[in-house]
């Protein structure tokens, strides 16, 4: 393209007293114009001229605006190409340079990196919500242009993890009441956002019977301080005629069958508000106590004379009459003639 166009130089008025000069758009530089009268004979003379356009800056423009972006919550990353994107007039004319920089109006949702040509989405874990990210081009005069976009992180819901195991119980036949406190032993790894901390105290009245176990941070999920999620705890057992398991509160109640021995899994259950959960099993063991024998009460039984019974429930002759007893506390069987 020239500075000045051919067609762009005219002479104006019915004695060319005027010369009209067109000047491209967007071009500065140099041009000679030569304006030269020839008579009929063709002698001629040239009157040549300089004609010099200053440089403007122009701003850079956006050629191809980059559309918004909308993910799931922990998407992979996503790598925009930002060749093209803009342009400036200056570039061919003045060799100007174009330099692109990012602004991001909430880097703890996702950040945005430049990598050569490449504009880069990090979605950061278990985050969600809105962010405008700004693409902006500056060139060698301080012009710039902005190209916004929008980023748009659904939520997914997180199931709910363990912070903090059960663990495996083991007691003696018929012993006495364990409560167990659930007070956070579950969670929503969001809840670490908001540095909520739960103190739990045990009371115990009889330590060489009963065992206490602190349930505080067992349970966990992410959704619980992004989206308000609450969990439901719930108890599975996989033996009732050896131990009961009741929620009492945020305490586990382990109640021991009596007489019962054997081996129980326990499962406490947490479940958020859309139904993901998560089990924390534990194992009950009961171990067998041997038992005195009980003697059922029973009165005095006198027995004629010539019999009586040994040690095997047969009668044998004796002389004389006895008194058989049997204690019903001690279950010993005593007899007196």
């Amino acid at each position: 393209m020239h500075l000045v166009e051919a067609e762009g130089i005219r002479f104006i008025g019915a004695n060319w007293t005027l010369l009209r000069l067109d000047c491209q758009p967007n071009q500065n530089g140099q041009a000679d114009i030569t304006v030269r009268a020839t008579d009929n004979a063709g002698a001629l003379v040239n009157d040549i001229f300089r004609v010099t356009v200053t440089a403007l800056n122009d701003a850079p423009f956006v050629v191809n605006p980059i559309a918004d972006v909308t993910v799931e919550e922990d998407a992979e990353n996503t790598d925009i190409d930002l060749s093209g994107r803009f342009s400036d007039v200056d570039s061919a004319t003045n060799g100007d340079m174009l330099t692109v920089s990012v602004l991001n109006s909430d880097p703890s949702l996702v950040t945005a990196t430049l990598i050569g040509t490449l504009l880069r989405l990090d979605y950061q874990p278990n985050q969600n919500g809105q962010a405008d990210i700004t693409v902006r081009a500056t060139d060698s005069g301080g012009a710039l242009v902005n190209d916004v976009f929008r980023v748009t992180v659904t939520a997914l819901n997180d199931a709910p993890i363990i912070v903090n195991p059960i663990a495996d119980v083991t007691v003696e036949e018929d012993a006495r009441d364990t409560d167990i406190d659930l007070s956070g032993r579950f969670s929503d790894v969001d809840s670490a956002t908001n540095g909520d901390m739960l103190t739990v105290s045990v009371l115990n009245s009889d330590p060489s019977l009963d065992t206490d176990i602190d349930l505080s941070g067992r349970f966990s999920d992410v959704d619980s301080a992004t989206n308000g999620d609450v969990l439901t705890v719930s108890v599975l057992n996989s033996d009732p005629s050896l131990v009961t398991a009741a929620l009492i509160g945020t305490l586990l109640r382990l109640d021991y069958q009596p007489n019962q021995n054997g081996q129980a899994d326990v499962s406490v259950r947490a479940t958020d508000k859309a139904g993901a959960s998560v089990d924390d099993t534990f194992r009950v063991t009961v171990n067998s106590v041997n038992d005195p024998p009980v003697a059922t009460p029973a009165d005095r039984t006198a027995h004629p004379r010539g019999a009586a019974f040994n040690s095997m429930g047969r009668r044998r002759a004796i002389r004389s009459s006895h008194w058989a007893t049997c204690s019903p506390t001690s279950g010993t069987l005593s007899s007196t003639a």
